[in-house]
């Protein structure tokens, strides 16, 4: 891992941690842009309130 032998992210559990929070946010970002739907627009705000308690 790259990211990890160069010392940009320590250790590799955390690098992929941290690729997951990036791929989450770039998503909901994506599918907000997209979708009208009111129900989809509450789940990722379901999500948002979920990440936010579990910091």
């Amino acid at each position: 891992m790259v990211a990890v032998e160069d010392g940009c992210v320590d250790p590799e559990e955390r690098h992929y941690e941290s690729l997951q929070e990036v791929m989450v946010h770039v998503t909901e970002a994506k599918v907000r842009e997209r979708v009208d739907d009111q129900q989809l627009k509450h789940a990722i705000r379901a999500m948002d309130d979920r990440a936010r308690i579990l910091k």
